[in-house]
């Protein structure tokens, strides 16, 4: 959904005439929370991809939301254990981003350690798999 953006994120409830608090509960400037925002352009969120990314030796600068998809799709479509180690982390990192949002503007709650959680999950996704080969390259 996140991909396509058909997630219920502020300013696509403000267009169906849903009246909410429009910033971003992520962070603590009053910006919008757009879907390119709230993923790519959030302190927040910048921080935990970014964290995510140098886990894995990928040292970018993260940008719009159009130039990110386009540079995962063409690693993730590489055929490389990389590419696959990208997929997984990006859709976790935008799950649990996702996730965080709802328990602080929905039950005003946060989470402390995403980033933690993001990498035990890889780490038994790997597990799982038969041949191990996700954690060569780790």
């Amino acid at each position: 959904m996140a991909i396509h953006k058909r997630l219920s994120n502020v300013d696509r409830l403000a267009r169906w005439g849903i009246q909410v608090p429009i910033a971003c509960v992520l962070c603590i400037d009053s910006y919008m929370e757009t879907q390119s925002h709230l993923f790519f352009e959030c302190p927040y969120s910048s921080y935990i991809r970014k964290k995510l990314l140098l886990w894995v030796g990928v040292n970018r600068q993260i940008g719009q939301w159009e130039s990110e998809i386009g540079w995962l799709s063409l690693k993730v479509n590489n055929m490389n254990p990389t590419g696959a180690i990208l997929g997984f982390l990006f859709a976790a990192a935008v799950y649990h981003i996702w996730m965080e949002r709802n328990l602080r503007r929905c039950q005003q709650t946060t989470t402390d350690n995403r980033v933690k959680e993001i990498t035990l999950q890889l780490q038994i996704a790997g597990q799982r798999r038969r041949n191990g080969s996700i954690f060569w390259i780790l």
